[in-house]
């Protein structure tokens, strides 16, 4: 890359390969709008002249193995984020590093494609806002069903499916297919399926997937001294930095929030309560330790709080503190 191409405004750099994408697509109707740009400012012509040298060097490398590695690992974890089409400084070492290796920006929403030698992978973004749930046919016929407030980067080629939960909660039935490994990663870790069915839940400090067919492995690839850890259907393994289990469990008790429904076994109101509220702006606090500590069990219909909070006063001797729109506050009786 030239040494002036961090001089360059990062609006411009994302306009210049925004520009490129356009030619390649439709060069009859992008020439004329796309000279006139370049015309308008030297800036422009710098910013598109450095966009065509960054891809006819990584053309020229296309097979080489680290890049491919590059690209791909570039792809999940820069190309798919969602940023402003103005930008900022960040943003422009983004789409440096994404045409490095090389990717077209498009914007969002959008689809992105990258050319690998014979290979062209093909990357989506999507994500769910809080109290919803969204199921996604993917490409394959594999099928992900999004929960409350997740975000999902998925990228596809001829010879890998990439995806990478970026935050919340996401179940995965893969369709079998050998010759192209699908993996899962988020932070550290990487979930590798083999033709199954699987839940993944990401939080500030949790990383858990419950196991409900097949088989997958858990490795966590930056850590050369980790194993390789295989799940038998019915088992969760849970990691908390680097605590790990692997317990059997309820798994489809643990996936029932695909059916909008939450099952708690003999829980905590302070557990469950956390549950409840990830799919509400309205959340439950107690105002006592006394009543965080009580134990309910039995079937919820989530995104209801108040239903979940009259419930709770129903069954066990705790009693409405304080309603706003905003929060419930159970206290002790």
């Amino acid at each position: 890359m030239s040494e002036q191409l961090p001089e360059i405004e990062g609006a411009v750099i994302e306009q210049a390969a925004l520009w490129h994408e356009r030619l390649a697509r439709d060069p009859q109707r992008t020439r004329n709008a796309l000279d006139a740009w370049l015309v308008a400012s030297p800036a422009h012509a710098q910013a598109f002249a450095e966009v065509e040298a960054t891809l006819a060097i990584a053309r020229d490398a296309a097979d080489d193995p680290g890049l491919l590695a590059l690209r791909h690992q570039t792809l999940a974890r820069v190309a798919l984020r969602r940023r402003p089409w103005y930008g900022s400084r960040a943003v422009a070492a983004a789409v440096a590093l994404v045409l490095a290796v090389p990717t077209v920006w498009l914007g969002y929403p959008y689809v992105a494609t990258l050319a690998s030698g014979d290979a062209e992978v093909t990357s989506q973004h999507y994500r769910t806002a809080i109290g919803n749930r969204r199921t996604i046919q993917l490409a394959d016929g594999s099928e992900v069903t999004l929960n409350t407030d997740t975000a999902l980067d998925v990228a596809y080629s001829a010879r890998e499916r990439r995806l990478v939960l970026q935050r919340g909660q996401a179940l995965f039935k893969v369709t079998k297919d050998a010759a192209r490994p699908f993996t899962v990663t988020s932070g550290l870790r990487q979930v590798t399926a083999h033709g199954t069915e699987f839940d993944v839940r990401v939080d500030a400090d949790l990383f858990r997937v419950a196991l409900l067919e097949g088989s997958v492995s858990v490795t966590a690839p930056a850590d050369k001294q980790a194993g390789r850890i295989m799940l038998k259907p019915n088992e969760v393994l849970t990691a908390r930095g680097n605590r790990i289990a692997v317990d059997s469990e309820d798994v489809h008790a643990l996936a029932s929030w695909r059916e909008g429904l939450l099952v708690l076994h003999d829980r905590d109101l302070r557990s469950a309560a956390a549950e409840m509220n990830r799919y509400d702006a309205r959340h439950i606090e107690f105002a006592d330790e006394r009543t965080a500590r009580m134990r309910i069990s039995g079937a919820f219909r989530l995104g209801d709080t108040k239903a979940f909070a009259e419930a709770l006063t129903d069954v066990l001797p705790i009693e409405t503190a304080e309603s706003t729109s905003n929060r419930i506050v159970l206290k002790a009786r």
